[in-house]
């Protein structure tokens, strides 16, 4: 029996040897062997942000990610026109700058907001981060922007290619606006891509508002509300968004009457990735407002 037991001997040392090794990373910070799972913010920002300084908590220069790339992001309204834009200055950056989302095989899913811009929206790196006994381990990283307030953070598989899904809300005094923003990973990058509809045309930003809300005067004294709210579904067929929006009528003479609804519609759009973009079916409702209220 003993040449038995040496042949699987030598046949199970065989598979350990063309078993495939961790990935390489393109960002690696040492860690402690046997340090615990529960990254602290300051080693993320460490990893993460080029020039980052643990003692003053600022970035040293123009903000880069660990690759050395520019922090930078060209936001686009519904029209896909580029706004334009001047980045505020890098400020002080603590735990409150760092969100994780804990994926599988100890893999972390980790943003840092950067930079603030006044409209409650932050921009920094993202990156898919794993956690290995002696190193954190950058897989792929990129920019992302997404609204700063209650962030959270999760990677999504749209048709075999997954997507960082950023959400978070924009807020004005009391009243906030909740919206999700996607990032699919392309290779070893995190890419910032507009939506294209069938005819290859932009559709704007592959941002959804999950909660929306915008007033105009009516030459007759009312105020005319429009509220979008949506649902993110994904399914092996792509994202479905659901979209309610609801267009009602507030007589600002009398603050204690309910506003009165004037039109309502409903309506799905379905998401779906490419190897080559992300493309939706049509245009969001907030794109066609135009279509549900004549000024009166």
């Amino acid at each position: 029996m003993r040449p038995v037991w040496r042949a699987v001997g030598l046949l199970l040392c065989a598979a350990c040897a063309s078993a495939p090794p961790a990935p390489e990373g393109v960002c690696r910070l040492e860690r402690a062997r046997g340090a615990e799972e529960d990254i602290p913010a300051d080693a993320w920002l460490r990893l993460l942000l080029h020039g980052y300084d643990a003692k003053s908590g600022q970035v040293l220069g123009a903000p880069l990610d660990c690759t050395g790339t520019p922090v930078a992001w060209t936001e686009l309204d519904e029209h896909c026109v580029a706004r334009t834009e001047t980045a505020p200055p890098a400020s002080k950056l603590g735990p409150s700058a760092v969100v994780v989302a804990s994926l599988a095989d100890s893999t972390r899913l980790v943003w840092v907001q950067a930079l603030r811009y006044p409209d409650g929206d932050a921009v920094g790196p993202v990156a898919r981060v794993q956690v290995r006994e002696n190193a954190l381990v950058v897989l792929a990283t990129g920019s992302a922007r997404a609204p700063a307030e209650h962030s959270r953070l999760r990677l999504e598989p749209l048709n075999g290619v997954e997507v960082a899904v950023l959400e978070g809300d924009r807020c004005e005094g009391a009243n906030c606006e909740r919206f999700a923003r996607l990032v699919p990973q392309r290779g070893r990058r995190f890419i910032p891509e507009p939506l294209r509809l069938p005819d290859g045309s932009c559709a704007g930003p592959a941002a959804f508002a999950i909660k929306r809300q915008k007033e105009q005067p009516l030459p007759s004294g009312l105020r005319r509300i429009f509220e979008l709210e949506s649902t993110l579904a994904f399914s092996p067929l792509g994202l479905t968004v659901h979209e309610q929006l609801f267009v009602r009528d507030r007589d600002p003479r009398q603050p204690a009457a309910p506003a009165r609804l004037y039109r309502s519609a409903q309506d799905d759009r379905l998401v779906t990735a490419s190897a080559q973009a992300l493309a939706v079916d049509k245009p969001s409702l907030w794109a066609r407002l135009s279509e549900f209220s004549d000024a009166r």
